[in-house]
């Protein structure tokens, strides 16, 4: 069980209903608690392709007032406690560990749920409140509670028999509805059903919330049509092990994401319980998720796991376990290594993905790349020309503006007699005077010939720039062609590309932030990698599983940014979907070998370059071509190391154009308007400013983790 230290306490008691004044209180609570005391499971959506039911992981922390009944050292008969309740309704009896944290107390763990067999005279109350929770009306159950004899003994477990002794009361069902009514609200809606599985599978809710939190109430909801949990308490009682596995679960329940933690198994009693054969299957898989998790690898050698394992269990006992998680499925045994399943499988699908854009019919952009590049340049040099005289004529402007308001001051002409900032940007420049660089020529005849393209380079490369300039001209070249009729469509590809139904480049990046910056540098718009998995999760689905009207159904070419962020499981599942369900035929990821490879393990992106670095598919750009990138690579380390006097720094800047302090004087964060802020998660936002309702709906920017902004409204 949980080791108990002396600022834990277990309780036992029921939530009471809320008050009125909770809402605000809640709210008031909220405000006091850090983002890092935020209990949010994320949705691990990369299983959108799996052939299984997937289920929802998010639970939300909130307070409740909670009656205490049993405590294991002195507490107060009420007390508010703040954590992950699934069921709060007042018929549930929750046991419960909690830390007192000044005078309120915090959840420790997950709670298990029973009925109430205490209820006494509460009985009344409680079924009252059960047969509203289950959708009957007020003035039914009121008209119920008034028949019901005071003699009888109801609570939420026999009010099913009662209703039925009502029914048979009742002559009359044309002026009052049938009983049999409630009986099927009691049956088939949450409440119900709960209380109904609560009563047939005991173990389902003493465990599961602590086996898996963030599926309990799914798996609850999801028996009412297929009798799972007669499935999960038969499991409970005889191979409850086997929830330690994601792919036992799925081979055998087809339940996706389904592995509950060698922790939980402890927290709740169940590990010590388990034979000595089983505790090592779950203590050897722990430890090799836990290797692969650290150090990003996704196989470890045999001779480093048995040295991992010395100190758990002996060597022989170490490869009967490997051999039967092998057996099991679980674990992939290759030469000297081993890898988890789940982790081999996402390597084999990026592998069979790449084969296919391979072997398929290839789209070869018949493109003069060096004009393509030179075209690029001279817009970037003219961009850069006009916005240097924009600064210029501003700064002349503003120079002149502060002379001339002193007395006798003279306007100071400029230094460098060079410079003219009236004259115009010459419209007539040859762009082939420009130099180009040759590895973005390189990177660009790949791009146009192959299927699969890799590109590395610091930040200020032009990798980006280079992607779009080639497939804006190859979209506008295939316009040309098909209005022309000069040439067919190639294979594969939309006949309409100027249409709704045009050929389309994705640009996807890991992060919001670099999909956003993809979005402003190219003329595409850009996607996180999240988004396009979900929107296929969400996408109506016909027999077979093929999506309807998809958006991404007309992708030709993905492009991928900040490649060494991201890790295998992602990109597998992207790549297999658009494969799948879209037109994919060419793959472009860019970024920087030289970085630290994605959190999750899997290092994608080096991976590629040097396997496809033989083939000439992959390409290092050694140039920087952005004079900012050097400025924040010489400068980052001294920012980091000053980092206290830049906290003093925007103290100062704060007070000075907000006139107001950062923090409020209970140390958090007091957000006014005219602040300037720095968005630190993804979402949308609609603009209050807006009249047309219809706009507001419509009219939804993205905020993305990294962006600035200043605030207009609060």
């Amino acid at each position: 069980n949980m080791e108990f230290r002396d600022d834990l306490l277990h309780f036992v008691g029921y939530i009471l209903p809320d008050k009125e004044d909770d809402n605000a209180r809640n709210a008031a609570e909220d405000a006091e608690i850090d983002d890092e005391e935020s209990v949010i499971i994320p949705e691990s959506i990369c299983s959108v392709l799996s052939k299984g039911y997937c289920l929802s992981l998010c639970m939300a922390s909130f307070a409740v007032n909670f009656m205490v009944c049993r405590a294991s050292a002195s507490a107060p008969e009420q007390c508010r406690i703040r954590g992950c309740f699934a069921l709060k309704d007042p018929w549930w009896q929750i046991s419960c560990i909690a830390k007192k944290i000044g005078s309120k107390f915090r959840l420790k763990g997950n709670p298990s749920y029973s009925l109430r067999t205490d209820v006494k005279e509460e009985g009344r109350a409680i079924v009252s409140l059960f047969l509203t929770a289950c959708g009957v009306h007020s003035d039914s159950v009121t008209e119920f509670m008034k028949w019901l004899p005071e003699s009888i003994h109801v609570d939420p477990i026999n009010v099913q028999d009662i209703l039925n002794d009502f029914g048979k009361d009742k002559e009359d069902n044309r002026k009052y509805p049938k009983a049999t009514f409630f009986l099927i609200l009691c049956c088939q809606l949450d409440a119900g059903f709960h209380v109904r599985a609560a009563s047939m599978y005991p173990l389902v809710m003493k465990y599961l919330p602590t086996l898996l939190p963030g599926q309990f109430l799914d798996l609850l909801n999801k028996g009412k049509e297929e009798d799972e949990q007669k499935k999960l308490e038969e499991l409970l009682k005889t191979d409850v092990w086997k929830l330690g596995f994601n792919y036992i679960m799925h081979k055998e329940l087809h339940l996706v994401r389904c592995e509950a933690k060698l922790g939980a198994f402890k927290d709740c009693g169940i590990f010590q319980k388990l034979s000595p054969q089983q505790q090592k299957l779950l203590l050897l898989y722990e430890d090799l998720k836990t290797y692969c998790r650290e150090f990003g690898h996704t196989y470890i050698d045999r001779e480093h796991l048995e040295m991992r394992m010395r100190n758990k269990m002996r060597e022989e006992s170490t490869w009967e376990t490997v051999d039967f998680l092998r057996r099991q499925g679980v674990l992939i045994v290759e030469k000297q290594k081993v890898a988890l399943q789940n982790l081999y499988m996402y390597e084999v699908g990026i592998a069979q993905c790449l084969n296919i854009l391979m072997k398929q019919e290839p789209w070869r952009i018949e493109l003069d790349v060096r004009e393509v590049l030179h075209s690029m340049q001279h817009h970037r040099a003219r961009d850069r020309v006009e916005a240097e005289a924009d600064v210029g004529l501003s700064a002349s402007v503003q120079c002149g503006e502060e002379h001339k308001a002193t007395p006798g001051s003279k306007l100071i002409p400029t230094t460098s007699s060079s410079t003219n900032w009236s004259d115009p940007v010459d419209e007539d420049l040859d762009p082939t005077l420009v130099v180009l660089d040759p590895d973005q020529v390189q990177a660009a005849e790949m791009m146009c010939s192959n299927p699969v393209t890799v590109i590395s380079g610091k930040g200020g490369c032009g990798k980006t720039a280079v992607v779009s300039s080639v497939f804006k001209a190859a979209m506008e070249q295939l316009k040309k062609k098909k209005e022309n009729g000069e040439s067919e469509v190639p294979s594969g590809m939309s006949e309409d590309p100027s249409g709704e139904n045009a050929v389309e480049v994705l640009l996807t990046a890991p992060t919001g932030r670099a999909a956003s910056l993809l979005s402003k540098r190219t003329s595409f718009t850009a996607y996180t990698m999240h988004q396009v998995l979900w929107n296929f999760r969400n996408t109506q689905k016909n027999e077979i599983g093929e999506p309807l009207n998809w958006k991404f159904a007309n992708v030709c070419v993905l492009v991928v940014d900040e490649g060494s962020l991201v890790c295998v499981q992602i990109l597998e599942s992207i790549l297999t979907m658009l494969t799948r369900h879209a037109r994919l035929q060419k793959f472009i990821i860019l970024g920087d070998v030289r970085q630290l490879p994605s959190i999750a393990p899997g290092n994608v992106l080096n991976d590629l370059f040097s396997s496809l670095m033989g083939i000439k598919w992959a390409i290092e750009m050694r140039t920087n071509h952005r004079a900012e990138s050097e400025l924040i690579v010489n400068n980052f380390l001294f920012v980091l190391i000053n980092r206290d006097e830049c906290a003093l720094i925007n103290e100062l800047c704060c007070k000075h154009y907000s006139q107001h302090c950062i923090k409020t004087h209970k140390y958090k964060t007091d957000f006014q308007i005219g602040d300037k802020v720095c968005c630190t998660r993804n979402g949308y936002v609609t603009h209050k400013d807006k009249d047309n309702v219809e706009e507001q709906k419509e009219d939804k920017e993205r905020l993305c983790n990294g962006e600035i902004f200043f605030i207009t409204h609060v």
